[in-house]
């Protein structure tokens, strides 16, 4: 299939950097490739001087694999195999790379190990309960002691580990709270705000203290680590940054949206501002990570200042049904620009060239309703008994469409029907509805047969029989 007119536009601009705003099921991935395919066929640019940074190693695999495809496809076969080393990563296997190439200079243990998530969550809990051990001695009689007994350990680990990686995330190596001076005419609910602050802040420093240290024991580093260590090196040592800019022809980012001030700050070091960032702030879901969706929006507005922005809107994921719809939703959510229409492509199969064509549908239940409060108790029946009223209502009405459509002697098979909801939290009450009408159904997520509390547990004390070692499972065990 051709590439579209803005596709094109996306692709053949390699003249310096640009944003492409890529909305949802626009393309972004084979405009990235054959960005990459350009630069190598067109310009004679070698492959390992290209540098793409994706956020998942799985949109890694993907999209060296269509690089070498599509050379392979158009018989380039010696091209195809040098794609195989291209630098095509995450964020933090660059990092990891770049200071392994670069430890002593770093400061670093060149066969310092990498720490995974699990690995590092499991070590920054040993450091909040060494560093609190430490903020708790000779507290007796204390307000450090009386911190400690209003929140708890639990509250107190989530508040300071999760201002610890915020913080971290913004260039912050050994993340410090600032006092907050109050004065004569402030409440005693500002002094004591203050207070509690002032002693956060100090737990802040022990757990960043203790830490560091335990990582620095085992020679590893957490993902925090890899981008900052990278960043510092690249600050402090210029000719270092000349070198990696030297070497990178061309810097293609995926999820724009989704970095961190960090990330942004380590991407410009490494492309001196010339990058190819594509993205779409509509989409941005890593919050939880820290990740700053207002970067993109700053840099995207900047770019169509100076003429340096393309936005891709034809829509390949959906039918031409689905995606007016969207259109219609979004559009009255994000108006004046907020948001950019999508539109199927002008070869779209139309509705009326199939007897099974979707049509968009609005169930609604009204949450608000005072007719849930005349119900009885178990009006829903045991198997939603314990699911709130308006929820069991709409689970009913939803596994009622459900049997209408799909099923034996219906238009659609039970295979062809996905349920997509926000949360895992009322999942059961779905599932529950759709097994009262016999329909079978698989869940991914939320709290299925694998994911019950008992079952977890199960799993937990058969992995300390065969391995008493396993400290994870056991602290699940005894916590059972």
């Amino acid at each position: 299939m051709a590439l579209t007119a803005e596709q094109h536009d996306a692709v053949a601009r390699r003249d310096g950097p640009l944003f492409v705003r890529a909305g949802a099921g626009t393309g972004k991935t084979r405009v990235l490739v054959e960005r990459f395919l350009g630069a190598v066929l067109e310009d004679g640019i070698a492959a390992d001087s290209i540098l793409a940074i994706t956020f998942t190693e799985r949109a890694a695999a993907e999209m060296r694999s269509r690089v070498r495809g599509r050379l392979l496809e158009l018989g380039e076969r010696e091209l195809a195999r040098q794609a195989e080393s291209a630098s095509i990563s995450t964020i933090h296997a660059f990092c990891s790379r770049l200071l392994r190439a670069n430890a002593l200079d770093a400061g670093l243990d060149p066969e310092f190990s990498v720490l995974d998530e699990v690995a590092a969550a499991r070590l920054a809990i040993d450091a909040f309960d060494h560093a609190l051990d430490l903020f708790l001695r000779d507290a007796r009689g204390t307000s450090a002691l009386d911190l400690a007994a209003a929140y708890g350990p639990d509250r107190l680990r989530t508040m300071v580990s999760t201002v610890h990686a915020r913080l971290r995330s913004r260039g912050q190596a050994r993340p410090r709270l600032e006092p907050v001076e109050v004065g004569p005419e402030a409440t005693e609910q500002d002094r004591k705000a203050a207070e509690e602050l002032a002693l956060l802040a100090k737990l802040l420093d022990l757990f960043g203290g203790v830490y560091a240290r335990l990582k620095e024991e085992r020679s590893a580093l957490d993902f925090d680590d890899l981008e900052l260590d990278a960043r510092d090196m690249l600050v402090r040592r210029e000719g270092l940054r000349q070198s990696v800019r030297a070497r990178f022809a061309h810097v293609l980012v995926d999820e724009f949206q989704d970095v961190n001030p960090v990330q942004a700050e380590l991407l410009d070091l490494v492309s001196g501002g010339e990058i190819f960032a594509v993205g779409d702030e509509h989409q941005s879901i890593y919050g939880f990570r820290h990740a700053d969706v207002e970067i993109f929006e700053r840099r995207l507005a900047a770019a169509r200042r100076a003429g340096r922005a393309v936005s891709l809107t034809t829509n390949f994921r959906s039918r031409p049904e689905v995606v007016r719809a969207i259109d219609l939703a979004f559009g009255s959510i994000w108006p004046d620009g907020g948001f950019e229409p999508l539109r199927a492509p002008t070869d779209a199969v139309p509705p009326e060239a199939t007897e099974r064509s979707p049509r968009v549908e609005l169930l609604l239940v009204d949450r608000t309703s005072g007719c849930w409060d005349e119900l009885g108790e178990g009006a829903f029946g045991a198997a939603l008994a314990d699911v709130t009223a308006w929820r069991a209502a709409e689970a009913r009405l939803l596994a009622h469409r459900i049997s209408e459509l799909a099923g034996p002697g219906r238009p659609f098979a039970w295979g062809d029907v996905a349920v997509l909801v926000r949360s895992g939290t009322d999942m059961h009450a779905y599932e529950r509805a759709l097994a009262e009408l016999g329909i079978p159904a698989h869940s991914h997520g939320g709290r299925g047969f694998a994911e019950a509390q008992q079952v977890g547990d199960l799993r937990a004390y058969l992995a300390t029989l065969a391995n008493p070692l396993d400290e994870l499972a056991l602290v699940s065990v005894l916590a059972s």
